[in-house]
């Protein structure tokens, strides 16, 4: 195999390693794992890889140009029977995976771990380094395909269990579309297009349907028992209870849901209305000072509403150690714009937010002894009173985080109704 190859191989190699760097800075994937990356560090890395992406356009030419340098190897070779037999894994692959869910994590430490040893054999037979990297690369880059192709064909096939379901076509081969206008915030828009399109019932997934018709509450009201999605799964397979999150057993669902039920039974929620008040006085003066501020005395009502839902469930969860002040500072930390990409995926506002939380969560826990009205951390703090379980602290800093995200997410649908009937 000429030089040439080996240098594509390389070079391809070098470049998916950096794009896959600078892709887990952004999601904030090195901040998950690692648990506490220091803020102006993962700025710094973040901000280096990002210099690599800005001859983006020159990166999709070199990409296209090494696949087909790819291709033109393999096509020279003279051992079909290897690809044969790679083409044969690539298919085992795809039935073991349509039949077992993998964490993608395990699944490129089995990658990595075949590609290594596969390169150690062939190393000890042709004691040369340059022919088995070549060797092994390309080996690499045919069972990928093979795989890939397998499960594409599999899923636009009429044997897929949702076959009978009309959609976009492409949107059965993956769901990259569905996370890319969900990540633009039209995810609603589309959907909807796509019903009027196709009828109440659409595929928007490989194993996703999007139900639009009254019957489909018999399967989400709340006496269902469906399971959730995956997608629900705690960021970081944390081994963490919250009752937003989809949890091993049904039980430690319904004992999590049973310790947020006293904080909104019609006693309770009284004991929020001063904050409330307080809060909602503290909204119209934000809009006149902004409005004074502002440009043609115009002011941006959505941007004023959000950082009041912030802070009303920053005093609703946290009482008086709250220190959530959106509507004075103006959000310096976009911790609204992580909230709207936060199902997506796991950027650095997010974790800015659950550094917030946290920090709050352990101050209220230390004050609780003064706090005179009940907040949400009471009752959360009071664990369960039927099994006299008590909920840990890193469970309460992550159900402060769903609290005012949750809270969020139900004063901005409320916002957008009361602005469109006005």
């Amino acid at each position: 195999m000429p030089m040439a190859a080996l240098r594509v191989v390389i070079l391809l190699s070098v470049y998916v390693l950096f794009d896959s760097l600078q892709l887990i800075v952004h999601m904030g994937s090195l901040i998950s794992v690692f648990g506490t990356l220091k803020p102006d560090l993962s700025t710094y890395v973040e901000q280096y890889f990002l210099t690599l992406n800005i001859c983006g356009t020159a990166h999709l030419f070199y990409l296209i140009g090494c696949s087909m340098a790819l291709a033109k190897t393999i096509l020279q070779s003279t051992n079909p029977g290897a690809y044969v037999l790679l083409v044969g894994a690539g298919c085992v692959t795809w039935g073991v995976l349509n039949r077992c869910r993998m964490r993608g994590d395990y699944a490129v430490s089995a990658l990595a771990v075949a590609f290594l040893s596969l390169l150690v054999i062939i190393y000890t037979q042709v004691q040369s380094i340059y022919a088995s990297t070549v060797l092994v690369s390309t080996y690499t880059f045919v069972y990928i395909i093979s795989a890939a192709l397998f499960t594409a064909a599999y899923r636009l096939s009429p044997f897929h269990p949702l076959a009978n379901f009309s959609g976009p076509w492409l949107w059965y081969i993956s769901s990259l579309k569905l996370s890319w206008v969900s990540l633009q915030g039209r995810r609603h828009l589309i959907i909807d297009e796509l019903h009027r399109q196709y009828g109440p019932f659409v595929r928007i997934g490989p194993d996703t349907l999007s139900v639009n018709t009254l019957s489909a509450n018999y399967i989400y009201g709340a006496q269902a028992h469906m399971e959730k999605s995956d997608s629900y799964l705690l960021p970081g397979r944390q081994p963490n209870v919250s009752l937003f999150f989809k949890q091993k057993t049904e039980k430690t669902h319904s004992d999590r849901k049973r310790v947020w039920s006293a904080a909104f039974t019609g006693s309770a929620v009284v004991h929020f209305f001063p904050a409330l008040e307080r809060r909602t006085w503290q909204l119209l003066s934000c809009i006149e000072e902004r409005q004074a501020a502002g440009k043609d005395g115009y002011v941006d009502l959505a941007k004023c509403f959000c950082h009041w839902s912030y802070d009303f469930m920053g005093d609703m969860v946290f009482g008086g150690c709250n220190n959530l002040e959106l509507m004075k500072t103006g959000d310096p930390d976009k911790l609204v714009e992580g909230g709207k990409v936060a199902t997506i995926v796991v950027d650095r506002p997010v974790t800015r937010l659950r550094d917030i939380a946290a920090s709050l969560m352990r101050t209220r826990i230390k004050s609780d002894a003064d706090v005179e009205l009940r907040d949400l951390t009471s009752y959360l703090l009071a664990g369960d009173l039927q099994t006299g379980e008590r909920i840990s602290h890193a469970d309460l800093e992550l159900e402060a985080i769903v609290a005012i995200q949750g809270g969020e997410r139900t004063l901005t649908k409320m916002r957008e109704i009361s602005i469109h009937k006005l």
